[in-house]
């Protein structure tokens, strides 16, 4: 693996975050728990997965971005606004289209940035729908 990964671990938080995957209520954020961040050089999206205070995966956030910086210290991400939510369970969704569609509208993003979300995120879905399992491993190697 080529890029940069780090660990958020919440110690306290004010109140629980829970948000809706699949259809699904989930709490994300709470006492304890865990956010893997992984951004991979030379790829366009890059990984957040949510972990409870057991250290079981809740939820894999895929960023689609315009591109990853890993420079340590100073790493970031320039976001393209489409998001795929997957559940552990390897159920997943395409989320933030809007965004994306208000972005290009806004000339925030060009009408080729716009057509390469949509194809990075196919890749990817296709990806987990292929190869989930893999990529569950590859994070656990990741957080332990």
């Amino acid at each position: 693996f080529k890029g940069i990964i780090g660990l958020v671990t919440m110690k306290k938080v004010r109140e629980p975050l829970e948000v809706t995957v699949v259809g699904q209520n989930i709490i994300v954020a709470d006492d304890n728990y865990k956010w893997l961040q992984i951004l991979p050089d030379k790829k366009r999206y890059s990984m957040t997965v949510m972990f409870d205070n057991k250290g079981n995966p809740l939820e894999y956030y895929f960023d689609i971005n315009i591109k990853n910086i890993t420079q340590k210290g100073n790493a970031r991400t320039i976001d393209l606004c489409l998001d795929v939510l997957v559940l552990p369970n390897g159920e997943y969704e395409l989320v933030d289209e809007d965004d994306l569609m208000y972005a290009l509208q806004n000339k925030q993003i060009s009408k080729k940035q716009y057509h390469e979300a949509y194809i990075i995120a196919h890749q990817l879905m296709i990806e987990i729908e292929d190869n989930f399992s893999e990529i569950q491993d590859k994070v656990m190697r990741c957080y332990h």
